[in-house]
């Protein structure tokens, strides 16, 4: 996240719609990023949460403490949305999924619209599967290591910067992301 000016989040605080506009267009990306990788969230429900989080941050930048880092804060709003988000999240079931037709009447199974894989998409898929079985061994990690290792490694921050974002020390940022790399190559070698 860009290091705002002091004078740029005083403008937040204000409620000012040019400064707050600024602040959705230089971060959304990076939060969306977020929600559709580290959560495998999929794009309608990344949204939602990018709404709500957006209505907390203009509703709370007043409460702002400026003896605190900016971007911690908004970090710390992100995973309180998410958290609220995922809490109130039900679960669908694979028979929810049946739909009726319509001209017919007749209720359709939900695996009975699954279109066949041609050779093509097969081909694609074997190429997908690394990152698949990546991603599933990230989501079997615990959240703060996720976190960490995406903000290291998706995002490219320094050890200190995971620090501040995550009020954490920077020794147990480096102690997360060693433990996160390990579990996650025992992860690779289990499935």
């Amino acid at each position: 996240m860009q290091h705002f000016t002091k004078e740029f989040i005083e403008l937040l605080a204000k409620k000012d719609s040019f400064a707050f506009n600024q602040f959705y267009l230089e971060t959304t990306d990076r939060f969306f990023r977020h929600l559709k990788y580290q959560y495998r969230m999929p794009e309608q429900d990344a949204m939602d949460v990018l709404s709500d989080l957006y209505v907390k941050c203009r509703n709370t930048f007043d409460r702002y403490d400026s003896s605190y880092s900016f971007e911690s804060f908004v970090w710390m709003i992100f995973r309180n949305v998410i958290n609220d988000f995922l809490k109130k999240k039900k679960d669908s079931f694979f028979s929810d999924l049946n739909r009726t037709n319509s001209a017919e009447d007749e209720n359709i199974a939900f695996e009975d619209t699954i279109e066949s894989v041609e050779a093509s998409s097969l081909d694609l898929l074997e190429k997908d599967y690394q990152y698949d079985r990546i991603q599933q061994s990230l989501s079997h990690l615990p959240v703060s290591y996720r976190e960490v290792l995406f903000l290291k490694f998706a995002e490219w921050h320094s050890n200190s910067e995971i620090a501040t974002i995550t009020w954490d020390s920077e020794d147990n940022v480096r102690k997360k992301l060693s433990r996160g790399i390990k579990r996650l190559k025992e992860q690779l070698e289990n499935t």
